[in-house]
C-alpha cells in the first residue's frame, strides 16, 4: 500500500485554492478531516488514505477500476496514483520545501515558475508536483519566550515587533501564539482575525523559567486549524533552555522530519551578548548540553530549516529583524516533489534546489529531511 509523506489529497485541493498550484489532476474524492478536527501531529508527515470500495467484492473492483484512469492528461506533471484489486487507494506522495531565491534581479526572482526550478534528492532529479508562488498566505506560529528574564523590556519589545509582523503580513495569513516559561501554553489557536491576534499578544506577561525546547516541540508538532500549506514558526527568545523535558537531539530530528520552517530571533541583553555572541558551541565548560551556547543553538536550528537566525543589537531592534523575515517570506516559494518511495527504512535524505537558468542566484532551502 502507498504512503502519504506530507500532502493529503484534500490538502492539495485546499492549497490550490490558496495560491498553490497542484501539478496534477484533482483527486476523485477529496478527503475530509475527521469530526472534532485533525489529530495531533506525532509523525513527521501526515499519512492519509482515501479508501473506497471496502465492501465491494474484488471482482467488481477488477471490472470497473480501469488503470487507464490514472493516466489523466489534465496536467503535465501529476501526483502518483496507485490501484489495488481489493481496495481502491488514491495516494499522493509529496515533500514540501520552503525556498528563498536571492538574485541580483529581484523582480525576476519573484516571478519564477515551476519549470525554472530543479530539485534533487540524494543527487537524483525529482519531479515537482506542487508549486506556490511568492507572497502567498502562510500559517504562522509566533513562539514567544515569556520567562522571567524577558520582563526587563524584552517582552514589550517582542510584543511590539509581533504586532508589526502581523500587520505587515499577507491579509490571509493565519497566526497562532504559543508561549513558554515554566510551562508551555497555546495562547491563541490559528486565526486571521487581526483583532484577536493583537489582543492575545498584548496580554502576554513574563514569569518563571525557560522551556525553550518544549516550546519549539509544541509549535512544530501541532497544526490543528492551520489552513495554509506553508507553515512557519517565528521564535522570539532572550536566553537558553533551562528546564525542558525535550532535548536538542529530539528537536533536530523533529525539524528534519517536518515541513515546518523555523525563523529564530534572539533578543539578548548586553551582558548576554558578551557571553553568547560568538561561534563557540559551549559557552562554558564542561561541554554538556546544559552549557550549550544558545546563539549556536539558534543558528544550528535555522540552518536545518534553510533560514538564518537573527539577533538584536544596538541600532537593530527586534522590529527591524522581524521586518527582514517578512521580506524574506514574501520572496519564498513552496515547492513539492515526489520522493523515492522504494526505500522503506527511515533515513536522512539530502536535498538540493537549483535554478535552471541562473547559476548566480543564492537558494535557501532545507538541505535534507528524514523519511
Amino acid at each position: 500500500m502507498g504512503r502519504v509523506v506530507s500532502l493529503s489529497a484534500s490538502a492539495k485541493v485546499a492549497g490550490a485554492r490558496r495560491g498553490g498550484v497542484v501539478l496534477g489532476p484533482r483527486p476523485p474524492c477529496p478527503l475530509q478531516p475527521p469530526p472534532g478536527g485533525a489529530k495531533r501531529l506525532r509523525r513527521p508527515y501526515l499519512r492519509t488514505r482515501a479508501i473506497a470500495g471496502r465492501l465491494l467484492p474484488a471482482f467488481l473492483i477488477a471490472l470497473f477500476a480501469d488503470p487507464a484512469l490514472a493516466q489523466s492528461e489534465l496536467a503535465e506533471n501529476q501526483p502518483s496514483l496507485s490501484f489495488t484489486r481489493a481496495n481502491f487507494h488514491v495516494v499522493v506522495d509529496t515533500v514540501l520545501l520552503n525556498v528563498a531565491v536571492h538574485s541580483s534581479d529581484e523582480a525576476a526572482a519573484s516571478e519564477l515558475r515551476p519549470s525554472d526550478f530543479e530539485v534533487y534528492e540524494d543527487g537524483i532529479a525529482r519531479r515537482i508536483t506542487y508549486f506556490s508562488p511568492t507572497n502567498s498566505p502562510l500559517s504562522v506560529v509566533l513562539l514567544v519566550d515569556c520567562s522571567k528574564s524577558m520582563s526587563v523590556g524584552a517582552l514589550e519589545e517582542a510584543k511590539r515587533a509581533g504586532l508589526k509582523f502581523v500587520r505587515e503580513s499577507h491579509p490571509d495569513t493565519q497566526f497562532a501564539i504559543v508561549t513558554f516559561s515554566d510551562t508551555v501554553a497555546r495562547t491563541l489557536n490559528f486565526t486571521n482575525d487581526r483583532t484577536s491576534i493583537e489582543g492575545a499578544l498584548s496580554k502576554l506577561t513574563a514569569s518563571g523559567g525557560t522551556r525553550l525546547y518544549d516550546g519549539i516541540r509544541e509549535a512544530v508538532e501541532h497544526w490543528d486549524g492551520a489552513q495554509n500549506r506553508a507553515r512557519v514558526v517565528v521564535l522570539l527568545t532572550d536566553g537558553r533552555d533551562e528546564i525542558s523535558e525535550t532535548g536538542l537531539a529530539e528537536i533536530e530530528n523533529l525539524l528534519k522530519m517536518s515541513e515546518v520552517t523555523l525563523f529564530p530571533c534572539g533578543v539578548y541583553s548586553p551582558a548576554y551578548r558578551r557571553l553568547f555572541m560568538n561561534d563557540l558551541k559551549y559557552y562554558i565548560t564542561p561541554e554538556v548540553e546544559k552549557n550549550l551556547n544558545p546563539v549556536w543553538v539558534l543558528r544550528h536550528l535555522a540552518d536545518l530549516c534553510g533560514t538564518q537566525a537573527l539577533f538584536t543589537e544596538p541600532g537593530r531592534p527586534l522590529e527591524q529583524a522581524l521586518g527582514e523575515i517578512i521580506s524574506e517570506l514574501q520572496h519564498r516559494y513552496v515547492l513539492g516533489f515526489e520522493p523515492d518511495m522504494s526505500l522503506v527504512k527511515a533515513r536522512y535524505r539530502s536535498i538540493e534546489v537549483k535554478l535552471k537558468n541562473d547559476t548566480t542566484a543564492r537558494i535557501q532551502a532545507r538541505r535534507g529531511y528524514v523519511r
